[in-house]
């Protein structure tokens, strides 16, 4: 589950940063930024 994330996040920002930011930039990036956009566009839709 944490590795998908991890993995576009990486495509995303930067292929060399996806390894040392990893973990921390797996909780407070796709967390917040990836789950954000797409709850308000469902609500909205709704």
């Amino acid at each position: 589950m944490l590795d998908k994330p991890a993995v576009e996040l990486g495509k995303h920002l930067k292929g060399e940063e996806r390894e040392p930011i990893e973990t921390e930039s797996l909780e407070h990036i796709p967390l917040v930024p990836v789950e954000q956009p797409k709850r308000k566009k469902r609500l909205g839709i709704i």
